[in-house]
């Protein structure tokens, strides 16, 4: 029993020894304090500017869901306005049977493909092509 009492007074004079030998100084408790500070400030700042996104953010929300609110009302007055003007041609189709079928006569036709855009429209001989060699062509300096 004595023995374990002297070694655990060993021990525990060893690590007492070691945690004074680990006390950090002044200087170094100091600088431990101002880099807590540091980063206090530093994440106070980071806090308000989230805050301030925060605010921004739920003004983009509010004004998203007025637009939401708004959206049904534009896609039910285009729907309607749509409908509107189908009904008014089917009313004017019915009234008049002759047009429908030249309608659907017109939109059933092949449409015409042409080989060039632009045929018809340059002429590539055009400063020789436009002087006619006819009778009726006075020489130059000629005025009748």
């Amino acid at each position: 029993m004595q023995i374990r009492c002297f070694w655990a007074l060993i021990l525990l004079t060893a690590i007492s020894s070691y945690a004074a030998a680990q006390q950090p100084s002044y200087q170094q408790l100091q600088s431990l304090y101002d880099d807590s500070l540091k980063q206090l400030a530093q994440s106070q700042d980071r806090k308000n500017d989230l805050a301030g996104e925060n605010e921004r953010l739920k003004a983009r929300v509010a004004e998203l869901e007025a637009q939401l609110v708004q959206l049904p009302r534009i896609q039910t007055a285009d729907v309607g306005f749509y409908l509107r003007h189908y009904q008014s041609w089917k009313a004017f189709i019915r009234r008049y049977p002759a047009l429908l079928d030249r309608f659907v006569a017109y939109m059933n036709q092949a449409v015409p493909v042409r080989e060039s855009v632009g045929e018809g429209l340059f002429d590539p001989d055009w400063p020789f092509s436009s002087i006619t060699t006819d009778s009726t062509t006075l020489p130059a300096g000629e005025i009748r």
